[in-house]
């Protein structure tokens, strides 16, 4: 019968096409088998079996025989492949077999003269083939050494067209499957080809498969007069569709991530302009090369080049292959043109908060350098598909989709509201921000979500989940499969699925007199009949004044005598708040409140009363104002640092208030360097009121980049929460930036590095009589970095809600300015994180994972899989 798997409540069955092997001695999870009629060396064959998530190749020992072991009960395809003989196609077979022993494997020696070459389609993909033995493999120089090129069509086809030679390893050989993978999949890549006409002119590259886990799948070594590229055997598992049933519902199954890794090869990890722009034009309808910012921006922020720049080449992969990621007849988006980039430490001029904005009426997406610097991968692809998402709303969808949708999401309009709209719903949404906005933001969200992490949508609203699979997919599906040595069992016999309780009660109270301080006091009371499963862990809002001014407040649980608790039904939170904030009522944004195994509720200001007076007669709106000219970017003084001398630079500028500045680090400086790798520099520095003046320092250790380093923004606020800032660009309207060049002995521009194959996780419940879903996790993984020293990182876990939960990684080190010991040796860590109790039971994973050093190079880690599911 057809295996079935579980995804998170999905089921999964996998409908006969991959296989095992048969034989002499067979148990239950394995299969083995024989050949006969060889005529060679038993190494030169290859018996290749393969499943939905399933590719093996096996090697007969001298008596012509083979075996698999640790298959799962199914149906399997089995091929044997030799040089020079003729093979029957492949033959499908059950585990555990039942009956007597196989037939054998017959091959056929065939004539050398005259030439002959077959292929018939079978149950494989690739489809069999075998040729006569006068096809010698071709000896080849490559970096001075001799290698033997494997010999098949698609080899073949990979050597003419893209000059691309396929050459077994002593890790790994390449198999037909393999070879017929890569070529189908590297068609789908605009790219340089070979004029059939002509001769060879593209530059040779070898290829090497290997069974370890690599970063991006691939490695590019480019030390030599031609590349060598081994590239992981765990890119090939998913790449070319599978037919299987989801849900009852047949279709085939496939992933992009052979894709992913073959565009990093083709564009150079991102760093070929020409390669990477072939491919956003011809595959996706767009262009990341601006002719005229003027014209572009003209009704949208009216900005010129300055303001702008390049992405940066890990950018430039995720863009594409996120864009990647969507239904191939979605890839080209009508309205969507352009993709631009804000120079690095600059925020948006008219969102200063935004990490994207996607201008529909004006073709283009604008990303911020915070689309791409946070510690979560999953974030980071999901903001991606999000702004797209946007153009589909704007030009794809008629008004009868979105008017259905608003309905679903239970929206209507508001005018009362800054966004227009309003929801009667509170827990049907995937985020926070879906439910603060509008139906627009939330199907760009739940979109987003359906795509990367399709688990948390299911989980929110059911409703929502069929629609965007109905209607906007096609009935098509995403699923998440994370690598399997990274998951780990949670069990519990009570879990919490419950969602936080609504407020039922707010008492706000102001304390302090019309010249003093205030102190801000409020306590919310939840709707529950139970404190476990609807108490919560936390409470968030944003408060705002009149003049749009804010401060962040949190409120957490206490007991009846006003102690801290872990969860509860009874939220206090405190703030401080200055004599010379805003006078008047200050109202909440959207509150949030959320449980400790991350269950949420957001609610509007409508859905609770409020009431916050403020009585300041100082108050101050007016913000903070950069004094034109007056910024200096010069060398600061040296310091001795753990037995080191330190350079420094610093921004100085001054400052017009009509009041006073805010007490703490009151002043931003944000600086960029010259390296493409790398991000802006920001540090927060001190006011001193005796000249107005701000001042910043950036210590320079000898690790950080030789470059020539630009003053690119500042930023200060004042005592009541007025931000200024001012900009330095090439723009008419803004100043010239200051510069200085600073030389440093060993910099470093190179990200820590993680043992992708030395990573393991285990995890025990506190009580295994009575598992209530607290458990004790373990995470251990190695590192090590070029110069700096790693320093610090994020581990984020998902669970079978599709709920993700950050775990920092620091390590104990990261207080020094310099590496203990060398940092180039590998190191071990071990993270210990408890899961609270109500955890979700099932199968947990590292979805991803974040690491940086003292240089504050930063690299992430995908550890999840994107399926994609094309019903019939």
């Amino acid at each position: 019968m057809p295996t079935r798997i579980g995804f998170a409540g999905v089921v999964v069955c996998v409908v006969a096409l991959a296989g095992s092997a048969a034989a002499a001695q067979q148990g239950p999870d394995s299969l083995a088998g024989e050949i006969a009629g060889y005529q060679g060396a038993w190494s030169d064959v290859e018996v290749l079996l393969t499943a939905k998530g399933v590719l093996r190749v096996a090697t007969p020992d001298s008596s012509g025989r083979f075996r698999f072991d640790g298959l799962a009960a199914g149906r399997y395809a089995v091929k044997v492949h030799a040089g020079g003989h003729r093979t029957t196609p492949a033959r499908i077979v059950d585990v555990p077999q039942s009956g007597g022993p196989p037939e054998p494997f017959d091959l056929t020696p065939i004539p050398t003269d005259p030439f002959v070459f077959h292929w018939e389609e079978d149950q494989s993909t690739a489809g069999t083939e075998y040729a006569a033995a006068i096809n010698r493999p071709h000896e080849i120089e490559f970096e001075g050494e001799p290698i033997r090129v494997v010999d098949n069509s698609s080899a073949n086809v990979l050597a003419h067209d893209y000059n691309m030679l396929l050459v077994d390893s002593d890790e790994a050989s390449w198999s037909q499957e393999h070879a017929w993978r890569l070529l189908t999949t590297m068609r789908t890549i605009p790219q340089k080809t070979r004029d059939p006409y002509g001769a060879q002119s593209l530059a040779a590259s070898q290829w090497l498969l290997t069974p370890r886990y690599l970063e991006g799948d691939i490695q590019v070594r480019a030390d030599g007069p031609s590349p060598a590229v081994l590239i992981s055997e765990a890119a090939f598992v998913n790449a070319n569709p599978r037919i299987a049933t989801v849900d009852g519902k047949r279709g085939t199954w496939f992933s992009k991530r052979l894709h992913h890794a073959l565009v990093r090869y083709v564009t150079d990890n991102g760093r070929d302009v020409d390669a990477y722009e072939r491919i956003f034009e011809e595959r996706f309808g767009v262009t990341t090369e601006i002719r005229d910012y003027d014209a572009l921006t003209r009704w949208t922020t009216g900005e010129g080049a300055g303001r702008f720049q390049r992405f940066h080449p890990s950018e430039i992969v995720t863009l594409l292959n996120m864009l990647e990621e969507f239904p191939s007849g979605m890839h080209k988006t009508q309205g969507l043109t352009h993709l631009v980039r804000r120079l690095d430490g600059t925020p948006h001029p008219l969102d200063p908060l935004a990490a994207a904005i996607a201008w529909t009426q004006d073709g283009y997406i604008e990303f911020m350098d915070k689309a791409f610097l946070s510690s979560d991968l999953d974030h980071i692809h999901r903001l991606v598909i999000h702004e797209k998402a946007h153009f589909l709303w704007e030009h794809v969808f008629d008004q009868g989709t979105r008017d259905d949708w608003a309905r679903v999401g239970g929206w209507y309009e508001d005018p009362a509201e800054p966004s227009g709209w309003s929801t009667t719903s509170t827990t049907e949404f995937v985020s926070a921000y879906a439910h603060a906005h509008n139906p627009n933001e939330d199907m760009a969200e739940s979109i987003s979500y359906f795509i990367i992490a399709p688990d948390k949508l299911r989980s929110r609203s059911v409703a929502k989940y069929e629609f965007v699979r109905d209607r906007i997919m096609q009935g098509n599906l995403y699923l998440s499969q994370i690598r399997e040595d990274l998951t780990f069992q949670v069990y519990n016999l009570f879990p919490d699925y419950v969602f936080p309780g609504r407020v039922r009660r707010v008492d706000v109270a102001v304390t302090g007199g019309p010249r003093d301080d205030k102190e801000i006091r409020v306590e919310i009371e939840l709707h529950a009949l139970d404190r476990d499963l609807e108490g919560a862990a936390w409470a968030f809002t944003r408060v705002f004044s009149s003049v749009g001014t804010f401060f962040d407040f949190y409120l957490y649980p206490v007991d009846g005598n006003g102690r801290r608790i872990e969860q509860g039904t009874v939220l206090v939170g405190t703030e401080k708040l200055s004599r010379y904030s805003k006078a008047g009522y200050w109202r909440p944004g959207q509150l949030k409140i959320g449980d400790r195994v991350g269950n949420e509720r957001s609610q509007r200001g409508d859905g609770f009363g409020w009431k916050l007076y403020v009585d300041n007669p100082l108050e101050d709106w007016v913000p903070p104002e950069y004094v034109a000219g007056t910024a200096r970017f010069e060398r600061g003084r040296e310091r001795v640092v753990e037995g080191r001398v330190v350079q420094s630079i610093e921004a100085t500028w001054e400052v017009s208030e009509n009041n006073l500045m805010r007490e703490s680090w009151p002043c931003h400086a944000s600086i960029n360097d010259e390296v493409p790798s790398t991000y802006a520099l920001g540090e927060y520095g001190a006011f001193e009121p005796a000249g107005n003046l701000c001042r910043v320092n950036f210590p320079m250790p000898d690790y950080m980049p030789s470059s020539m380093y630009s003053l690119n923004y500042v930023s200060m606020v004042d005592r009541a929460s007025n931000w200024g800032g001012a900009r330095f660009t090439s723009e008419p309207e803004d100043q010239e930036p200051q510069r200085i060049r600073v030389r440093t002995a060993n910099p470093d521009t190179e990200p820590p590095e993680l043992d992708l194959n030395r990573m393991s996780i285990d995890a025990k419940p506190t009580n295994p009589e009575q598992p209530n879903g607290e458990t004790i996790v373990r995470f251990t993984f190695r590192v090590r970095d070029n110069i700096s020293g790693y320093m610090s990182g994020a581990i984020y876990l998902v669970d079978p809600q599709g709920i993700s939960h950050y775990v920092p990684t620091r390590y104990a080190d990261r207080h020094l300015v310099f590496p203990r010991g060398d940092p180039t040796k590998w190191e071990e860590h071990t993270v210990v994180h408890v899961l609270p109790p109500g955890s979700a039971p099932g199968t947990w994973g590292v979805s991803n994972m974040a690491l940086d050093d003292r240089a504050r190079n930063s690299v992430h880690h995908d550890f999840t899989e994107v399926i994609h599911f094309i019903v019939d």
